[in-house]
């Protein structure tokens, strides 16, 4: 907040006026951008050759999609998503935009790190949906002992994968990226450091 002042003391004419760069202008659009991002709705396209239906977990809403290929504005939130005997997940965020491919197929990715033992890092995946997968890894400051994996799932059961990653700068934080069917939307980021960080109380 700014302060109109003469000579280091506070200055108030007869007419106050408020210092309308820093009070009006910057405040105020900030507030009004983000009302906007918040009101926006999240667009998710993709098949569903059978149809489906979406479900937020907070409100109970039912979103139903026809069978066929869609694109469909929907309220942000936390869904769940059925279509033939598959089901699985998804978090939409206001204005983001998300291709979910073959609803019939689909495939949720939970990544985990075990702590590093002599600058390797084991990594698990939780996975979870319907039918055969391939998941792409991507790796910053490191190497994996795989570049992709085949995974055949079926639904309400969960498989897991496990994966070595050999950091390279132990300096350095790493990252690895799962990317499931070449799906850049559905993919799941992990990353860490071969430093143990201290713990804040």
């Amino acid at each position: 907040m700014g302060v109109d002042s003469r000579n280091d003391s506070p200055f108030w004419p007869s007419v106050n006026l408020a210092t309308s760069k820093e009070i009006w202008v910057v405040p105020v659009s900030r507030l009004l951008f983000s009302l906007a991002s918040m009101a926006m709705p999240a667009l998710i396209t993709g098949s569903a050759p059978s149809g489906a239906e979406l479900r937020e977990a907070r409100t109970g809403t039912v979103v139903k999609i026809p069978a066929g290929t869609f694109s469909r504005n929907v309220p942000p939130g936390e869904y769940t998503i059925t279509s033939g005997a598959a089901e699985s997940h998804l978090s939409l965020l206001a204005g983001g935009r998300y291709e979910t491919q073959d609803l019939r197929r689909p495939i949720d990715i939970v990544l985990t790190a075990r702590p590093p033992e002599n600058g390797e890092v084991r990594i698990e995946a939780r996975l979870r949906g319907f039918g055969s997968h391939r998941i792409e890894l991507r790796v910053f400051n490191g190497a994996a002992d795989v570049s992709s994996a085949s995974v055949n799932l079926t639904s309400g059961r969960e498989e897991t994968a496990t994966w070595k990653l050999k950091v390279v700068a132990g300096d350095k934080p790493w990252a690895i990226i799962a990317i499931p069917d070449n799906n850049m939307s559905a993919r799941q980021e992990l990353s860490g450091t071969l430093r143990q960080l201290p713990k804040i109380d």
